[in-house]
């Protein structure tokens, strides 16, 4: 494995494009098990296991209406011009929702 292929599945999950990471791990494996590691093996299995597609959305109590559309983002954080406090807040908020 190379450091071009982790770096591709990285900027691949980041951009949420399932299709691309799918490929990407599928050729990774089978680098690896022409490699004879058995990490190949385990990545297919897991492949099979998982799903690659977008998880069904919830739906609301008796209406059944969606609760919450899933939209791509307008702009990137980057485009925004904060003043430095506001920034801050921003950064701090941000980190919070990421933890587990």
């Amino acid at each position: 494995m190379n450091s071009q292929t982790v770096l591709a599945l990285i900027e691949a999950h980041l951009a949420c494009d399932r299709k691309r990471f799918a490929d990407l791990a599928a050729q990774l494996a089978h680098h690896e098990k022409r490699l004879g590691r058995s990490i190949g093996d385990r990545i297919l299995a897991k492949m099979q296991t998982q799903s690659f597609e977008l998880a069904q959305l919830p739906v609301g109590g008796h209406s059944r209406d969606d609760l919450f559309d899933v939209l791509p983002p307008a702009f990137r954080l980057e485009d925004l011009v904060l003043s430095p406090t506001i920034e801050v807040a921003l950064c701090a908020i941000l980190l919070l929702g990421n933890l587990p």
